[in-house]
């Protein structure tokens, strides 16, 4: 009868130990925790409450146990039930923690594929971008030696390519700025990657960490569970220190457990931080690309507007170099000689038109001067003497002197019988009245209806048809000066040879005739 309750007894906690672990085994979320089937994530409701829980299933174990050994002869054919619910449980969870592992190394190994990826990628983007500096590079050596040999002559069209030029640059900094961004951009990006998979391999190596640490716990746990059986056998009084020792260890390995877990989340999370740089990467190098690529079709058109200029640069020195060959042989051989301009030398000494704009500090004192200073008239009243005056010659010059380059300007005559076009040198003698080359004077004059020129002795001209508009021209660089009929647009005559060393003023000489009306000083057309 003792045997048959102690078998009873013994049927009971088996029967009692069975329905948990199959239990477990049907809900594998499910874990033993001290021979109780809990559910992980579940919170009892108090730590006092699954403390009875245990202590009156201990008790109930405890009271089992005496009523065996009180039962003699009854120990020895007891059966104790073997702890192969925590192994299974164990074993689960082993299972679990290694295919979760699994899982998120395979996770792990897919994005550092795709980091890879990205990282082709954004190289294969340096290197584009590295070869559109290249390129760049290349046609900004090319702009600058075609534009290093574009002549003085060209000022207008060099303004025209240096504003270009300013906006390529500006096209180019902006270009560099943003390939400077993207740099920093995939330096931050960089640096970011290579922290989190720092702390990510930190974490992993936490988790082996921890996992070594369960695995010797396990060995420890079940080493105790083997210790626990055989003192069973033994003894029952050890079996209340193993308990206590084997709930210790369940308690270290929930915790490690819960450290398992929390180094599961912060992995978790530093893929996900991984996943929003990369897309954040990924948006910022798309935007940049945008910027990019519209600013290299902004650079294209503009590329596109500087090789028109260039050839048009082209062109026009070769024009420039005719020009210059007619002009430095030309007016050698009409020095003398009356003829018509060709079209292309008239637009190109034109060009050289200066805004002549009259002193009348300078003008005799019985000359009248326009507020504007263009239009000089015979009045015959007197004027304040002045040492800056013409005393004998009814003459006035220009404010602006010359001492270097080509320079033009236009005078109406109209059909007066007296005037005198051309320059002064700075030294001229404004109080004597000797108006030779010699003296400073290179004019183109009218004197009681004979055209001359002031060369030493004076020469006369013979016109084909009186000029109505003068024209004067000056290369200060090769000493010439000359002379045009604007309206037939025919060469009068040209001092050449000259070697000018000082200031050369525009002047005129209205002569002393109140009927002839004003010389003007006309404006200049590019174009005609």
């Amino acid at each position: 009868m003792d045997g048959r309750y102690t078998n009873i007894e013994m049927n009971f906690a088996n029967d009692h130990l069975q329905k948990c672990s199959m239990s477990c085994e049907q809900k594998t979320e499910y874990s033993h925790v001290g021979e109780l089937c809990t559910q992980p994530g579940f919170e009892p409701q108090s730590t006092s409450g699954r403390e009875s829980l245990y202590r009156r299933t201990m008790v109930v174990f405890i009271s089992l146990w005496i009523i065996t050994l009180i039962i003699l002869g009854a120990v020895l054919s007891v059966s104790f039930l073997p702890g192969s619910g925590l192994q299974n449980e164990m074993t689960d969870l082993q299972r679990m923690t290694s295919s979760s592992i699994l899982e998120i190394q395979a996770r792990l190994e897919d994005k550092n594929k795709q980091l890879e990826t990205k990282n082709r990628e954004n190289s294969n983007l340096i290197q584009e971008k590295s070869g559109l500096q290249n390129q760049l590079k290349e046609l900004q050596m090319r702009t600058s030696n075609n534009i290093s040999g574009l002549q003085v002559q060209l000022e207008d069209k060099n303004k025209q390519l240096e504003t270009k030029n300013r906006e390529n640059s500006n096209l180019i900094q902006e270009r560099s700025g943003l390939q400077i961004q993207l740099k920093e951009i995939q330096m931050k990006t960089s640096s970011n990657i290579s922290g989190l998979q720092v702390q990510l391999e930190d974490k992993n190596k936490q988790l082996e960490t921890k996992n070594r640490e369960n695995s010797n716990l396990i060995q420890e746990k079940s080493g105790l569970q083997n210790q626990l059986k055989e003192l069973q056998m033994r003894t029952s009084n050890n079996i209340s220190g193993l308990q206590v020792q084997l709930e210790d260890k369940n308690k270290q390995l929930e915790t490690k457990n819960r450290e398992n877990s929390n180094l599961i989340q912060e992995r978790s999370g530093l893929q996900i931080q991984l996943k929003e740089i990369q897309m954040k990467t990924l948006s910022n190098i798309s935007g940049l690309q945008v910027q990019l690529e519209d600013k290299n079709k902004q650079l294209e058109i503009k590329n596109r507007v500087i090789s028109k200029l260039i050839l048009q640069k082209f062109d026009l020195q070769n024009e420039v170099r005719e020009l210059q060959t007619i002009a430095e042989d030309g007016f050698a051989k009409w020095t003398n000689k009356q003829g018509i301009v060709r079209q292309e030398v008239w637009k190109w000494i034109r060009k050289a038109a200066a805004n002549v704009i009259l002193d009348p500090r300078t003008a005799h004192r019985n000359l009248t001067v326009s507020e504007d200073g263009k239009q000089v008239t015979f009045s015959g009243g007197l004027l304040p003497d002045s040492p800056l005056r013409f005393s004998n010659w009814y003459g006035i010059q220009g404010k602006e002197s010359f001492s270097s380059g080509r320079h033009y300007y236009e005078v109406q005559v109209g059909t007066r019988g007296c005037f005198s076009v051309g320059f002064v040198k700075e030294s001229v003698e404004k109080m004597k009245y000797t108006v030779t080359s010699e003296s400073g004077f290179l004019m183109f004059i009218l004197e009681k209806n004979v055209y001359k020129v002031s060369t030493t002795p004076p020469t006369s001209l013979s016109l084909n048809e009186p000029p109505n508009n003068v024209g004067v021209y000056v290369d200060y660089d090769k000493g010439q000066v000359s002379f045009y009929n604007v309206g037939t647009r025919s060469h009068i005559y040209s001092f050449t040879g000259y070697n000018f060393s000082e200031k050369l003023y525009p002047a005129v000489n209205s002569c002393n005739s109140m009927t002839s009306g004003p010389l003007i000083i006309s404006p200049v057309s590019h174009t005609a």
